[in-house]
């Protein structure tokens, strides 16, 4: 239990501001597919069926899953987390 409720605060967190200070990639709550070289992100909240809704779409239309809860990214790139 504890070990969640210190992870963001000690790990993540840092990692974040690091990327985005030093990297100028940023963190985004989001879910993203690719199709082709083109590239799909679904941003919302928590339980709100990003995750769903890309799964749904990479099926229909021969996409790639990439991420399902949090993505980074810069001017050129989408990166799973």
């Amino acid at each position: 239990m504890y070990f969640f409720e210190i992870t963001y605060p000690l790990v993540y967190y840092p990692i974040f501001w690091y990327l985005e200070y030093f990297k100028d990639t940023h963190c985004l709550h989001a879910s993203a597919i690719k199709i082709g070289e083109k590239g799909i992100v679904i941003c919302g909240l928590e339980g709100m069926g990003k995750t769903t809704l890309s799964l749904e779409l990479s099926q229909e239309l021969n996409g790639q899953f990439i991420s399902d809860n949090l993505i980074f990214y810069d001017k050129t790139n989408i990166y799973s987390c």
